[in-house]
């Protein structure tokens, strides 16, 4: 059943259009993340190479470092995540592509980077995206070595000045590589706390009354069932109310539906407060509403059975209905069944249905218990 609603909902919510909505918004925050790291390592290889006089590494950096930068400024403009992708993953291999011929070597200082390309395109557009600039690296690299064999020639360096710049590419190639894929994590840990979210979401939606907020009978059953599968010593559930608002139709027929459903949203949260956390209170159908006893009620203890059912009568009497005018009082009428008498809280939730019904006949705003012997009575409302 959870699982029937979970993929309806999901059906309803994630269409075609929105899942492609979500992944370009995926792909577009991480653009922007590979961006700002551009901002902070292109400013330093410009300098970098200024100091070694390197200028036409200089220039090559300003106008692909200049697109690396602006990256969100062009899906900004452009509106589209793909072409801003594109240009990042081109400026990049475009400048590293130069920088193997500016060094007359394929194993310049910052070849290295040639690699990170097909890792960046798999994050930023998937796994398609990926295989696209596997091959267009591979194709590059290749080319570029049988250039360099044929053509290039290294350019004379000192040692230590090229071992210097190596040194420095590597060392942001790994930092950069890092707190990226640390950003994907993050975001990916994000993602997942909200699936669980979203899980817990659907989930109550399974579980409750969309009117008041208590369990439904649907899950109510599904507690029993649970409860009387345990072994007789296990079992939680010592007694099952069940609890009907008096009159109530002739409150919907004097001050309306909307009315009605106020009065039953009141009376369930009365029950609820009375009923406390160690207990299970859920709708039954119409104004009618269930308590399972497994704990000490509202957290005090010596008050179990019929004294927990006078308790729920006299808290539901108490309440007040300000916003309605002229309904000065709602009263309910209780049955009350232990389980041990029946053997299992299912067998016990008929006969508390038949007390709820004998406090009916006895005069209503009242609590009956059910004892273990045929118990004939007729329904009254």
């Amino acid at each position: 059943m959870v699982q029937a609603l979970k993929r309806r909902l999901l059906r309803l919510l994630l269409t075609p259009q929105a899942e492609a909505l979500n992944a370009a918004a995926t792909s577009g925050d991480r653009l922007h993340r590979l961006s700002v790291l551009a901002c902070l390592a292109v400013p330093s290889f410009l300098a970098l190479f200024a100091w070694y006089a390197m200028w036409p590494l200089v220039a090559a950096l300003v106008v692909c470092g200049g697109i690396l930068m602006a990256a969100p400024l062009i899906h900004r403009w452009s509106g589209s995540v793909v072409l801003a992708r594109e240009l990042f993953l081109a400026a990049l291999l475009g400048f590293k592509s130069y920088e193997v011929v500016y060094f007359g070597t394929i194993v310049s200082p910052g070849s290295a980077w040639l690699a990170a390309v097909p890792v960046l395109a798999i994050m930023l557009g998937g796994l398609a995206c990926g295989l696209a600039w596997t091959l267009v690296t591979v194709v590059a690299m290749v080319s570029l070595g049988i250039v360099g064999h044929a053509w290039m020639v290294p350019r004379a360096f000192d040692p230590a000045d090229l071992q210097i710049v190596s040194s420095i590419g590597m060392i942001y190639l790994v930092v950069c590589l890092s707190v990226f894929v640390f950003l994907v994590d993050y975001e990916r840990g994000l993602a997942i706390a909200g699936l669980a979210r979203m899980n817990e979401t659907v989930r109550q939606l399974v579980i409750s009354d969309p009117l008041t907020g208590v369990f439904n009978r649907r899950h109510l059953g599904d507690l029993i069932a649970e409860d009387d599968a345990r072994p007789a010593g296990a079992r939680t559930i010592r007694a099952v109310v069940m609890i009907d608002i008096d009159r109530f139709k002739a409150i919907n027929d004097r001050f309306g539906h909307l009315a009605g459903d106020a009065v039953i949203k009141a009376v369930a949260a009365a029950i609820a407060a009375e009923a406390g956390p160690d207990n299970t209170v859920g709708r039954f159908g119409g104004e009618e509403f269930v308590c399972l006893v497994r704990g000490r009620p509202g957290g005090r203890g010596g008050l179990d059975g019929p004294a927990f059912a006078e308790a729920i009568r006299h808290r539901v009497s108490g309440t007040a209905f300000d916003g309605i005018a002229g309904l000065d009082r709602v009263t309910v009428s209780v049955g009350v069944a232990a389980c041990a008498w029946y053997g299992s809280a299912m067998a016990a939730l008929p006969e508390a249905d038949f007390a709820l019904y004998a406090a009916k006949e006895a005069g209503r705003d009242c609590v009956r218990e059910a004892r273990p012997r045929p118990w004939p009575v007729a329904q009254a409302s």
